[in-house]
């Protein structure tokens, strides 16, 4: 039997997923930081100093060793797995010293990675992606590009402290001897591969787009960018790939020490929540929607549903209207009816980068008078059609939502039913919400039988993967529709002028 090997390293895990060609798992290996490892003293598999938050990369090393030692433990054959894919928490970033990659290349089999890799990193605390400690480098980035929407034009997004690049620029700026040191920045993705590979890695587009450094019209590095990070930074960084390119074969290092058959194809890793829809994508899919829509869009699809002016803004909201629990806030959205009998709110507590707006919270009567508040149930109906109105201008504005099937969503706002209803109803399409605890490893598995298949089948509607969630109803449908165009008007009044 063929199979499969998926990794995810996750801020408190390391997760290795063994499937058929069919996704069918086989095995999983589980190893948490704090538990099994506490020598390294993290605490939910971090270090935190302030806004400084950190990750040990040997930690993440040792725990690759420990967990490909349980899959030999429990008789897995090595030499059946036919390719390997994998992701990572995103944003997060590994400097290696010089000399790194002859090490890599030249790794004793006989010899843990751990104990080899000990001398290859120029600071072995890695900045992740709960870091918020370069509001600084952020607000010298977006002046060199003109402003923030500036930026956000070039990358997708503001200067976001957790991102790779004013992470890179912080250790230029502040920790000189560190970037100097540095050979070779990777994301923690690339670096994961770059082990399977024993070579650095190339950064795939998904995962690139979480760094203020990726140009999202060419799919390249923005030299202006990188320029601004780090001098010779360019010569530190991988080139950019798609999601779907092979990297190469697995390193000798592993087949030698475990068995991996010498042809076993390396996929190149990407970010957790890329890795995590690939599980529901179908031969009938186009893959690149759902990347396209993870690097192009981070902000509209990622960031403004899920962060900024998603669901800190969605919990500003429920504070207001006097609730404790999502679930009364859910109560009080089930009071009114969809389109909120003409009462309209658009709510914005960081400026959006999608559609320029000027950060505020404005809500609309009937008949379009500016209100300064609503009643409770108007005001929790109203900022979720908001969010979900904004969504759709937003996609409709890159043209792609003549090109969706389905809404795929995760992470808390899959939650909320009433949000996923409302969703449902001004796409006009089925959302299902992904199913299993491990999607992102699952993921890597997904990607790494597509490069090896192209009918590849997962039975998506089969309930393995995804459950539905909510289905469109016509009546909503066509309300929204109608809907949608005052909305598109109202926003227009305050809309930042862009130069």
């Amino acid at each position: 039997m063929e199979t499969f090997l998926g990794i995810d390293l996750g801020t408190q895990q390391l997760k290795a997923v063994l499937t058929d060609e069919n996704l069918n798992i086989v095995c999983i290996e589980v190893i948490n930081y704090d538990n099994e490892l506490p020598e390294f003293n993290t605490v939910g598999g971090v270090h935190r100093a302030g806004e400084t938050v950190t990750a040990p990369v040997l930690m993440w090393i040792k725990a690759l060793d420990n967990v490909l030692y349980r899959l030999k433990l429990n008789g897995i054959e090595f030499s059946s797995i036919k390719a390997i894919s994998g992701a990572a928490q995103q944003h997060g970033s590994v400097f290696w010293k010089h000399g790194a990659e002859q090490i890599l290349k030249a790794l004793n089999f006989r010899e843990t990675l751990f104990n080899q890799l000990q001398n290859s990193f120029a600071t072995n605390d890695c900045p992740i992606w709960m870091d918020a400690s370069t509001t600084s480098e952020c607000k010298i980035l977006e002046d060199s590009c003109g402003g923030p929407m500036q930026l956000a034009t070039r990358t997708g997004s503001v200067g976001c402290e957790r991102f790779t690049g004013p992470q890179i620029f912080k250790k230029y700026r502040k920790e000189r001897h560190i970037y100097d040191s540095t050979e070779h920045v990777s994301l923690i993705s690339s670096f994961l591969c770059s082990v399977f590979c024993g070579c650095y890695a190339s950064v795939d587009f998904g995962d690139a787009s979480g760094t203020n450094l990726f140009n999202i019209a060419t799919f390249k590095w923005d030299d202006h960018c990188v320029n601004v990070c780090g001098k010779d930074l360019r010569s530190k960084l991988a080139d950019c790939v798609p999601s779907t390119t092979s990297i190469g074969f697995i390193a000798d290092y592993f087949v030698k020490r475990y068995g991996f058959s010498p042809a076993c194809n390396v996929i190149v890793f990407t970010g957790d929540n890329p890795s995590s829809l690939a599980v529901l994508c179908q031969s009938s899919d186009c893959l690149g929607v759902p990347v396209t829509l993870c690097f192009s869009g981070y902000i509209s699809l990622f960031q403004s549903l899920m962060d900024i002016n998603g669901d800190g803004t969605r919990t500003n909201i429920r504070a207001l209207c006097g609730c404790k629990t999502w679930y009364e806030f859910e109560l009080l959205v089930a009071e009114t009816p969809p389109g909120n009998d003409g009462f309209i709110g658009i709510y914005f507590d960081e400026l959006e980068t999608s559609c320029a707006i000027k950060p505020g919270y404005y809500r609309f009567n009937v008949d379009g008078k500016l209100l300064q508040s609503f009643a409770p149930n108007v005001e929790a109906r109203a900022i979720l059609e908001h969010q979900c109105l904004s969504k759709r201008v937003s996609l409709e504005n890159v043209c792609l939502t003549d090109e969706m099937k389905h809404i795929q969503v995760t992470g808390g706002a899959s939650e909320n039913s009433a949000l996923v209803q409302i969703l449902s109803d001004v796409f006009n399409l089925p959302v299902y919400k992904i199913k299993t605890a491990h999607s992102a490893a699952l993921g890597g598995c997904a990607r790494a039988i597509m490069s090896e298949s192209k009918n590849f089948n997962f039975n998506f509607h089969s309930g393995n993967y995804a459950e539905l969630v909510a289905l469109p109803r016509p009546f909503a449908v066509e309300i929204y529709n109608t809907m949608i165009c005052r909305y598109k008007e109202l926003i227009k009044l305050f809309t930042v002028d862009q130069p």
